[in-house]
């Protein structure tokens, strides 16, 4: 009796220790924490400890149901990818490491950089994924063990559905009484609360998978009738609900709804699809079973009840605009900005070079931009979006095959609960089970829900009730319910299911004791690491709040330019949203405000320059904000040292204060050029030539050295961070290294991110000044050639850095070098246009008008396309003082898209200042007809009809004349 007390103290202590863990793992910001990943480890360890303890008392084993395998195999991987290995092997496993790391083959830059001997190319996050793994098995291996009967299946759903529903109704109160952060306290850098329904969770979607993965156990929890002593069977096996009808009906017409009511509210387009497919599964098997009865007509109800109240709330046309594709199944409209496509295709390529034994885990976000082809935003992807293939690529075919078999013992388990359960409680259970597992599995294919820890430590717990299931529900079928019970209370586990592999008692505890080493160091460090992600968030927060000090090309012809990094790109987001052709509806709006826009970058713009204290104040108070993000970096790894972004992240704050310490310094030369300087005087030793700096620019040089030594760290944690190479390439000369090392320096920066346009901008920019023009120029057509996202900000870089009188020149450059786009030719010309007049700019404005003449000629251009080509030929023969030409490309636009509101108003603009009343009259009555209540619009009309009726009574008197307006009329 006292080791059944004991043993039954333990099972409870499991019970809580799962649930409580896992439940403050979805508090802390939904699994994307430091604290978050601590919380699951600890959990997982502590259970597992639990069940260790309890299995040798009891001397009890367990069948894993073949599962053991893959979770021996996923541990296998991860443990090959962090070993040290021969260089042969390396060749073999890992043949791109050559070409990514050739700066490590090198002696001179070797003897820095040390020797990688790992097939991970992040070895910190695969220790950490790892981890996490070994922590999800030991969740699966307690759950299985403590699931001796169905009512203990039923307690984790329930808890499940009661966790959804706090989430929901927590989500619901924080958005609808939104200030931006998180718990109404916590600010994120990258997320808010006012966009969607997110709960605790960062990301909508992942808030949206984990409704899905409940859905299914609250609709079970709310419609299943169970047998007439279910309710006292709950209360002696100790289960905390009851079923009685004031329970489920009150649980009915509340938690249903606001569940339902948030998951819409989250906009997860896969999320609520996944929840959808979660809820036929579930709903269909409780209706073959006979449990919805009826109650049908309440449930629909209930649905149109809640689905009308969110569509009011957020708008028909916002729900319109994000389900179109879905409802149309056209994958060109979901993915609009084709980001997911790109993405999925990178991935891919990389997957291919990485097959054999993966790239490490947890190294997608470091390998994918060597595959990226083009950037099309500012985005960076921390994931591949796509479980499958991001898998594919961090553990190659290995990690795939090992998927593909969890996969299919998934459906095996789900075959044997439901198909051979004997009676509809086992069926019910496992179909529930099985449809939030399946969920996630589709929401996999198009988001990153598998690498959420709050998610997967949830499917942990499903997939061990799920194998347990397919043990209990056959055993059912040749056993009576009550001898079941006897049987499943005091026999031992291998009575009752079939599996054939079994784990003694000894071999669990053997392993669980094997898992500590690794585990318990890794809850230490996630706990540091989540005060380092705290001051991490603080410096992103502030970065992103003070800009940066032209980080992309900084130090050279910027050295006397402080950008608002923020701005830039809002502008160039602008200048996109300006130059895409958009519907007459969107263009109806402002029509009016744009014919003052245009007007006004008709006139020459007068760049306002401050005074030379303003100026030293701005710096000043730039040197203080980058002080305050270096301590906060400092923080970071502190707290956290092998963070590799943190550490280069920290260089590169180094860097930045240094350039601004220069420019107030007795000599303010720029790095290129201090380092330039100290290659030709041929110092005698690195002593000799650091006395110098010191003498010449003063104590801030100690910052180049710092800012040497953190990109030295950032590269031994992580090989494929291109930034700190550059730096490293920067800052050679303060080690003594030759020119040539240098240039091995930017090699390796380079092979990391071949298709990085900054990299390459700034690379360029370094040969060019070296004298290497041509070598630095076809880096920058390259860096050009990167996408839109780097050809906008190369252009805002470069227009009007001349002089006025070598304008000409300046643009000859662009075009010759660059051989811009009809896009890019756009941003050019609207960027040239505010700063000089329009007869300055005559070679653009041929090149543009070329590149606006080949656009027209295309024959597959659709209407609306061809209308606003041809209004921006408008605007540019405008701009060239050519007023007929100008008539006639409105003219044409008109004739492309006769209901394009623009075009008839801009003509018909045109055609009043030409003195052409009644065809602009024609026009500008089209326009009143399509905005009657616009007044503006109707005076217009009204003075446009005055004028040509007095035109017609001039006609008739012979000699007729506008004295009035000092304007000759001829009779037409």
């Amino acid at each position: 009796m006292r080791d059944k007390a004991a043993s039954s103290l333990i099972h409870r202590t499991i019970d809580g220790v799962l649930v409580g863990g896992l439940a403050l793992t979805v508090l802390l910001l939904g699994g994307r924490s430091p604290w978050a990943e601590a919380a699951l480890l600890a959990t997982a360890v502590t259970g597992a400890i639990l069940v260790a303890i309890d299995a040798i008392l009891s001397r009890r084993s367990v069948h894993l149901g073949g599962a053991e395998w893959v979770l021996l195999g996923g541990v296998l991987l991860g443990v090959v990818q962090l070993c040290p290995l021969p260089v042969g092997w390396l060749h073999v496993l890992s043949p791109q490491r050559d070409q990514f790391l050739p700066a490590w083959q090198t002696p001179e830059t070797a003897s820095m950089l040390g020797e990688w001997h790992v097939i991970s190319l992040t070895p910190q996050e695969t220790r950490l994924g790892l981890g996490l793994w070994i922590a999800y098995s030991l969740l699966f291996v307690t759950v299985v063990y403590r699931v001796r009967r169905i009512e203990h299946v039923e307690r984790y759903l329930r808890s499940i559905a009661l966790g959804i529903v706090a989430v929901a109704v927590f989500g619901l109160l924080q958005y609808l009484f939104a200030n931006g952060k998180f718990f109404w306290i916590y600010e994120h850098p990258f997320a808010h609360t006012r966009d969607a329904v997110k709960g605790s969770f960062v990301n909508r979607n992942h808030f949206a998978e984990f409704v899905a993965l409940g859905i299914g156990p609250l609709l079970w929890w709310l419609l299943f009738r169970r047998p007439a002593d279910r309710a006292k069977r709950s209360h002696s096996t100790g289960g905390f609900a009851t079923s009685s009808g004031v329970e489920q009906n009150v649980l009915c017409w509340m938690a249903l709804p606001v569940v339902v009511v948030a998951l819409l509210l989250s906009f997860s387009r896969g999320g609520i699809t996944a929840s959808l497919v979660a809820a036929l599964v579930a709903g269909g098997v409780l209706a073959g079973g006979g449990n919805v009865r009826g109650r049908w007509i309440g449930i629909v109800l209930i649905g149109l009840a809640v689905v009308a109240p969110a569509i009011a709330i957020v708008g028909p046309q916002t729900v319109t605009a994000r389900w179109e594709g879905v409802f149309r199944l056209q994958w060109s409209e979901i993915d609009s900005a084709q980001a997911r496509t790109h993405v999925w295709q990178n991935t891919w390529r990389a997957a291919r070079d990485f097959w054999i034994a993966g790239s490490g885990i947890g190294s997608f976000s470091v390998v994918h931009p060597h595959y990226q082809s083009a950037r099309y935003s500012a985005h960076y992807y921390t994931h591949a979006e796509n479980g499958f293939l991001q898998i594919l690529l961090e553990t190659g075919l290995p990690g795939f095959l090992l998927l593909l078999a969890g996969l299919i013992l998934l459906g095996r388990w789900t075959w044997i609960a439901v198909a051979q359960a004997s009676d509809s409680r086992h069926r019910t259970a496992a179909a529930v089970v099985a449809a939030g597992l399946l969920a996630f599995t589709l929401h996999g294919l198009v988001d990153y829900v598998w690498y959420n820890p709050a998610l997967a430590g949830v499917v942990s717990v499903l997939a061990g009730c799920l194998a347990r299931l397919a043990q209990i529900a056959p055993a059912c079928a040749e056993v009576s319910q009550t001898r079941f019970s006897e049987l499943s209370s005091f026999a031992e586990p291998a009575q009752i299911g079939k599996s054939r592999t079994v784990v003694p008692a000894f071999a669990l505890s053997l392993a669980v004791m094997l898992s500590l080493p690794v585990e318990v160091p890794l809850v230490t460090e996630r706990y540091k690491a989540g005060f380092a992600e705290l001051a991490w968030h603080r410096y992103l927060i502030l970065y992103r709040q003070v800009g940066d000090v032209e980080e992309l090309f900084q130090g050279e012809t910027n050295m006397t330019t402080v950008q608002n990094w923020e701005m830039c790109e809002l502008a160039g987001k602008n200048a996109l949203a300006e130059s895409t052709p958009s519907s007459d509806d969107q263009q109806d709006e402002d029509v009016e405000n744009s014919e003052q826009t245009d007007a006004a970058t008709s006139v020459s713009f007068v760049e306002t320059q401050s005074s030379p204290e303003a100026i030293a104040g701005q710096f000043k108070e730039a040197a203080e904000k980058e002080r305050e993000m270096i301590r906060y970096l400092q923080d970071v790894v502190r707290y956290d040292p092998k963070r590799s972004e943190a550490h280069l992240r920290l260089a590169k704050a180094y860097l930045r204060l240094f350039h601004l310490k220069q420019l107030y310094c007795a000599n303010p030369m720029p790095l290129s050029q201090i380092r330039d300087a100290a290659l030709h005087a041929g110092f005698a030793s690195v002593e000799e030539l650091r006395s110098w700096l010191r003498a010449a620019f003063g104590d801030h040089v100690e910052l180049l050295d710092r800012a040497s030594e953190e990109s030295l760290i950032a590269c031994r944690l992580c090989p494929l961070q291109a930034e700190a190479y550059f730096i490293l390439g920067q800052t050679s000369f303060l080690r003594g290294e030759s020119e040539g090392t240098l240039f091995t320096w930017y090699k390796q920066a380079l092979a990391v991110r071949p298709n990085d346009g900054d990299l390459l901008f700034r690379i360029g920019a370094e040969l060019a000044f070296m004298g290497r023009l041509e070598h630095g120029f076809v880096l920058w057509r390259k860096a050009f050639a990167c996408g839109p996202w780097y050809r906008d900000r190369l252009l805002r870089f470069l227009v009007g850095r001349s002089p006025p009188e070598l304008l000409d020149q300046e643009i000859a450059f662009l075009l010759d070098t660059f051989e811009p786009d009809l896009e890019s030719l756009r941003l050019m010309y609207r960027l040239y246009r505010k700063r000089y007049p329009p007869e300055m700019l005559t070679r653009l404005q041929r090149t543009y008008a070329l590149a606006l003449r080949a656009a027209l000629s295309r024959d597959e251009v659709p209407a609306e396309e061809r209308s606003s080509l041809w209004l921006e030929a408008y605007f540019l023969f405008q701009d060239a003082g050519n007023e007929e030409q100008a008539i006639a490309c409105a003219r044409e636009a008109v004739r492309a898209n006769p209901v394009s509101y623009r075009a008839r108003y801009y003509l018909a603009i045109s055609l009043e200042k030409a003195g052409m009343y009644a065809e602009a009259e024609e026009h500008l009555r089209w326009c009143v007809q399509r905005r009657p209540g616009h007044r503006a619009l109707q005076k217009r009309l009204q003075d446009v009809a005055s004028k040509r009726l007095e035109e017609e009574q001039l006609a008739r008197v012979p000699g007729g004349h506008a004295a009035s307006s000092g304007v000759s009329v001829t009779n037409r």
